[in-house]
């Protein structure tokens, strides 16, 4: 046992030569984010129909299972019925519409984790990418949760935000427009990625040409959503329109009589604003991020604060959302990009502290990822215990990386 730590790191450095080769990388890490999703996916209570609460009135599952049912565009129970990309593809597919919605689920799980590497690998580079990348699939309300429910659209919403900041880094404009589009027919939220078209480019506070590029970049997207709103009519209040539809889907006007949004502010938000006990608190930070990626996000945003500066529009809306909407983490992952970025910046930083290569701190984000696995019936974790799990990590990459000699200047490969 003794030497077991010893042998860690050589094999870690073995795996950083192998995805060297451009050739093998891609594969390598898709197989990777596709592992992780199936274990994940196996320790998970899914809503299937043998799930005992799934015949319950209420679930957003009831809205999106008939409108892949009937025609996805002709739904017109609100947010419900603005979002058809996804019944579309359930509907389009030759399977049934379990393991449709499911497919989907899992599939745009992998395109995000994928991008996600991609994308910090360009940024920080290889080592921080794949903790980066483990940091994603350990945040239970982006990856566990649509596991769990994937009937919702999440997460196609986190594959087209996830490709739309690969594509900025990139300098892919026609790309980054495509995977707005697509991504804003699954869910309006995607919008709020356009606005890092600019802010992650801008040379100056005021950079009138790149604003005229990113808006007519985003124009497509945006006219998109403004027609499906305008086309497919919002009619929960409709007793007629109530009247067609089945008992369950009925109860939503219970929830949802309107979805007029200052209405859902005076309900929900002002709440919500004068809301300040601990328990909500936390669901706002550690509950929706897990406290080892809060506190790796916030050393990379001490270390990089025109970065975090750079990023914070797409974290803001997310937290806007919350003053129009009743979920709350479920809500703020969809800027897990941002978030995870500023983690891998944290990791890179700390690294460099202590003295040791950013692979080293990977055990932080896989702790976190096993400890996901303990409950399949629970989404979220204590505070408490995430709290071991980031100073056991801590100590366990100090650790290995000083038995084995290893430090930034030496054999650490890619940084």
């Amino acid at each position: 046992m003794g030497q077991m730590p010893e042998t860690l790191v050589p094999y870690i450095q073995r795996l950083l030569r192998w995805l060297a080769d451009p050739r093998r990388e891609f594969a390598s890490v898709a197989i990777g984010v596709v592992v992780l999703l199936a274990v994940q996916a196996a320790r998970v209570d899914r809503f299937t129909e043998s799930y005992p609460a799934f015949s319950e009135p209420g679930w957003d599952h009831h809205a999106y299972r008939a409108m892949a049912a009937g025609n996805p565009i002709d739904f017109h129970l609100a947010p419900f019925g603005w979002r058809p990309l996804g019944p579309a593809l359930a509907k389009a597919l030759p399977f049934d519409g379990e393991t449709s919605f499911f497919a989907i689920t899992f599939a745009s799980l992998t395109v995000a984790g994928v991008a996600t590497y991609f994308s910090l690998k360009g940024a920080l580079g290889r080592q921080p990418a794949l903790v980066g990348m483990t940091a994603f699939v350990s945040l239970a309300w982006a990856v566990k949760f649509p596991l769990q429910d994937f009937w919702l659209p999440d997460a196609l919403a986190f594959a087209a935000v996830a490709l739309c900041v690969l594509c900025i880094q990139r300098r892919w404009d026609w790309g980054f427009a495509a995977c707005l589009l697509a991504g804003s027919a699954g869910k309006e939220a995607v919008l709020f990625v356009a606005l890092l078209h600019y802010s992650l480019q801008a040379r100056s506070l005021l950079d009138w040409p790149l604003a005229a590029r990113s808006a007519a970049l985003t124009a497509p997207a945006a006219l998109l959503v403004l027609a499906i709103h305008v086309a497919i009519e919002a009619r929960n209040g409709d007793l007629d329109y109530a009247a067609t539809l089945s008992p369950t889907l009925q109860t939503f006007r219970t929830f949802l009589p309107a979805y007029d949004y200052v209405a859902l502010f005076r309900d929900i938000g002002i709440d919500r604003l004068q809301d300040h006990r601990r328990d909500t608190l936390l669901a706002y930070t550690s509950g929706a991020w897990g406290v080892p990626l809060l506190v790796l996000g916030a050393i990379g945003v001490a270390a990089k604060p025109l970065l975090a500066l750079r990023l914070a529009p797409l974290l803001v809306l997310a937290y806007v959302q919350l003053l129009f909407a009743m979920n709350i983490e479920r809500l703020l992952v969809i800027a897990f990009p941002a978030a995870v970025w500023l983690v891998a910046e944290g990791v890179r930083t700390l690294a460099r502290g202590l003295g040791i290569p950013p692979i080293a701190l990977i055990p932080i984000p896989a702790g976190l990822f096993l400890l996901r696995l303990r409950d399949p019936a629970v989404i979220a974790t204590g505070f408490e215990i995430e709290t071991f799990v980031l100073i056991g990590g801590l100590m366990f990459a100090v650790f290995v990386s000083g038995r084995s000699g290893v430090r930034c200047g030496g054999a650490a490969a890619d940084g």
